[in-house]
């Protein structure tokens, strides 16, 4: 049973990872960094994705770390 729950959380991870538009995830994070997608803004948090078509803003002393999907640091 642990076994199997094991792989269950491992595939289940790769397939969030892999949802259409998935470009990066937020690894360190100061300040007030928004996330705007469309007419939707949101204050970004560590660990929160990142998909195509967001845009960030940072504002004055904030700072922002993604890993992207294919392991480049922005």
């Amino acid at each position: 049973m642990k076994l199997f729950f094991i792989i269950y959380l491992i595939l289940v991870s790769f397939l969030v990872n892999a949802e259409e538009g998935f470009i990066g995830r937020v690894t360190k994070l100061r300040g007030n960094v928004l996330k705007i997608h469309g007419n939707d803004q949101s204050l970004l948090k560590e660990g929160d994705n990142l998909y195509s078509g967001d845009e960030i803003n940072t504002q004055n002393g904030s700072f922002i770390k993604v890993i992207m999907r294919d392991d480049t640091i922005f």
